[in-house]
C-alpha cells in the first residue's frame, strides 16, 4: 500500500529557491518576472495548503492550476511551478495529465533533490494508474539519487509482490522498516512503519512463510490495534491506497485472523476472491478460508465439481449504478463520479447469498451525505425480503467507510437517491 505525498513545501526545494531569491541588479535583468512568478506560486501552494485528496475542494484545486499555468507561461524552466501544476491535477483527479506534467519537471529539474522527489510522485501516480514496470524504474530512481524516503522502498515491495517477485518485495519491505526505524520521529512515523509491517506480512504469507507472516502482522497491528490503517484505504481522502485496489482484502483478512476475528476475516477474504478471480494469490486465499472453516471456508467460496450446497447461494455483482436524483448541494455527477472510481465497492455485499427466484433486482439506495462530503446513512427502499437480514446492514457499512465526496461549498447535507442493477455472477449448484 501506498500513502499518497501531496507536495506544497518540500525543505530541500525550497531551499534551493530561496538561493534564487537573492537577486543582483543583473539577475532581475534576466529574469524580470521572477517574483512575480513567485507570488503565483505561493498563492497556488495556499489554496492547495498541505492537505490530501479528497479535503481539498476541486474549485480550490483548480485556481492553483491557474495560477501555476500563469507562473510557467512567464517562466517555462521553473520547477517549483511545474511540480506544483502535477500536484494540482492529481487534486482534480486527473492522474494521466499528472504523470505527464511530473514527467515535464523532473527535466526543469536542478538538483538531485529535486529529481529524487519528482521521481518519486511519477512512481506514486503510475502506480495508481498500473503502469507498474515504469513505476518500479521511477523508485529506483529516486533510491539512486541520495537519502531515499521509507515511502520508495514500500511502494517499490509493493509493486514486486504484484508482479509476484515475492523475495525482492520482502528485502524492500526491511529495507522501508529499517529506514522508519532509525529516522526521526515524525507525524506519520507510525503509520509508515505499520503499512511496510503490513506488506511484509502478506509477502511472507504468499510465499507460504506463515510463522514469519504470523510475527510480522503482529508487528503492524501493536502499531495499529484497530486496523484503522486498512479500513482507511477505502477512503480517498486518507491518502492510502493499495496496488493493485482489491489487494486491501487480503491484508485485511490477515489481520482479522489473526486477530481471531474469524467470520470478518472469512468476508474479506472472500471479496478479495470476488474482485480478484483470476489473481495468482487464489490458491493461498482459498488456503485462508479452509484454515477458517465454517460459512467463509474455501468450498463456500468455490465449489468443487459435483459437490452440492443446501440451501443454494448465488453471488451477484453490481453491473451499473446511477444517482437518479440528488437534493442538495452535491450534484449528482459527482456522486456517479466519486463511486466509479472504486469499483466492487459494495460487491462483497452480494457474495454467497440466497437466489432470487426472479432474477436479479435494480436496488435504490436513499443515501444522506453529511456536509463534508461523507456519507452517514443509507437506505435500501426496495431489498427483496430474502436479504434483509443482511444486505441493507453490509451496504450501509461499506458506504459509510467508502464512499465520499468532496466537501460541497455551501455547508448543508446532501440526500441521494442511487440506483444499482445486479447481475448473477455465479449460481451455485443446488
Amino acid at each position: 500500500m501506498k500513502r499518497l505525498v501531496l507536495l506544497v513545501a518540500v525543505a530541500a526545494i525550497v531551499r534551493a529557491d530561496a538561493a534564487f531569491a537573492a537577486q543582483s541588479f543583473w539577475d532581475k535583468v534576466a529574469f524580470p518576472h521572477r517574483d512575480r512568478v513567485q507570488n503565483l506560486v505561493s498563492r497556488a501552494q495556499a489554496e492547495l495548503d498541505e492537505r490530501g485528496p479528497g479535503s481539498v475542494p476541486p474549485e480550490a484545486a483548480a485556481r492553483a492550476r491557474a495560477l501555476l499555468e500563469e507562473a510557467l507561461r512567464l517562466d517555462p524552466r521553473h520547477f517549483l511551478a511545474a511540480v506544483t501544476l502535477g500536484e494540482a491535477l492529481v487534486l482534480e483527479r486527473r492522474s494521466d495529465d499528472a504523470i505527464v506534467q511530473f514527467e515535464r519537471a523532473c527535466v526543469l529539474s536542478r538538483a538531485s533533490e529535486e529529481e529524487a522527489w519528482c521521481s518519486l510522485r511519477l512512481g506514486i501516480e503510475r502506480s495508481k494508474v498500473g503502469r507498474y514496470q515504469e513505476a518500479l524504474g521511477d523508485y529506483d530512481r529516486h533510491i539512486r539519487l541520495g537519502e531515499p524516503s521509507s515511502t520508495a522502498y514500500a511502494n517499490a515491495a509493493e509493486i514486486l509482490m504484484a508482479l509476484g517477485r515475492l523475495p525482492e518485495a520482502q528485502r524492500r519491505y526491511r529495507e522501508a522498516i529499517r529506514i522508519e526505524e532509525q529516522g526521526p520521529t515524525r507525524r506519520d512515523h507510525q503509520e509508515n512503519l505499520a503499512l511496510a509491517w503490513y506488506g511484509l506480512a502478506v509477502a511472507f504469507d504468499r510465499d507460504e512463510q506463515t510463522v514469519a507472516a504470523g510475527e510480522a502482522v503482529a508487528r503492524a497491528l501493536q502499531l495499529d490495534a484497530k486496523m484503522v490503517l486498512l479500513d482507511a484505504a477505502a477512503d480517498p481522502r486518507s491518502g492510502v491506497f493499495f496496488v493493485p485496489a482489491f489487494d486491501v482484502h487480503y491484508y485485511r483478512g490477515l489481520g482479522l485472523a489473526a486477530q481471531n476475528r474469524m467470520r470478518e476475516a472469512s468476508e474479506a477474504f472472500r471479496r478479495f476472491l470476488a474482485l480478484a478471480p483470476e489473481s495468482q494469490w487464489q490458491r493461498r486465499t482459498l488456503a485462508h478460508l479452509a484454515e477458517i472453516g465454517g460459512p467463509g471456508d474455501a468450498r463456500a467460496a468455490a465449489p468443487a465439481p459435483g459437490e452440492n450446497s443446501s440451501p443454494a447461494r448465488a453471488t451477484y455483482r453490481v453491473v451499473a449504478a446511477a444517482t437518479v436524483h440528488a437534493d442538495g448541494p452535491i450534484p449528482a455527477p459527482l456522486i456517479d463520479a466519486a463511486w466509479k472510481s472504486q469499483p466492487g465497492l459494495v460487491d462483497g455485499c452480494f457474495i454467497d447469498i440466497v437466489p432470487l427466484p426472479h432474477g436479479p433486482p435494480r436496488l435504490s439506495l436513499d443515501v444522506v451525505f453529511d456536509a463534508k462530503g461523507a456519507v452517514k446513512k443509507v437506505t435500501a427502499e426496495n431489498c427483496p425480503a430474502e436479504w434483509r437480514g443482511s444486505v441493507p446492514g453490509c451496504l450501509d457499512a461499506h458506504l459509510r467507510g467508502g464512499l465520499s465526496v468532496a466537501k460541497p461549498s455551501i455547508a448543508r447535507p446532501t440526500t441521494a437517491r442511487i440506483q444499482l442493477v445486479l447481475s448473477l455472477r455465479r449460481q451455485a449448484p443446488r
